[in-house]
């Protein structure tokens, strides 16, 4: 009976580890997309759009080849990605941010509409 309880003592004691560390990496901004390192060239303009549907963000460049667009979860105002845009493009002189743009995406199970002739 004394080992069951220091065995669960232990598993709580590394439950509770698990997520300090969690808690402290969210806190540091770690698991963030940071996107201006991988950039392989100079981007004229940063877009930000939002789907309304699924609360996702999007930051994606212009020229397309200078960088991969990502994305943020659950951020519905587009808030996240806007800081994120405007951080990328104090970088490089002469980029400009536009957004954030709203729109919504359509059902997923939804079939294209033929129109009749």
């Amino acid at each position: 009976m004394a080992a069951a309880v220091v065995a669960r003592a232990v598993v709580v004691a590394a439950v509770a580890a698990v997520t300090v560390v969690v808690a402290a990496a969210a806190a540091a901004g770690v698991g963030e997309p940071r996107m201006d390192a991988r950039l392989t060239g100079v981007p004229l303009r940063i877009f930000v759009s939002v789907d309304e549907t699924t609360g996702q963000s999007t930051v994606s460049f212009q020229p397309p080849d200078v960088g991969t667009p990502f994305q943020y979860e659950d951020d519905r105002g587009g808030d996240r990605a806007m800081t994120e845009a405007r951080t990328i493009a104090e970088g490089y002189d002469g980029c400009t941010v536009e957004g954030p743009h709203f729109h919504a995406s359509k059902p997923g199970g939804a079939r294209p509409r033929y129109r009749r002739r």
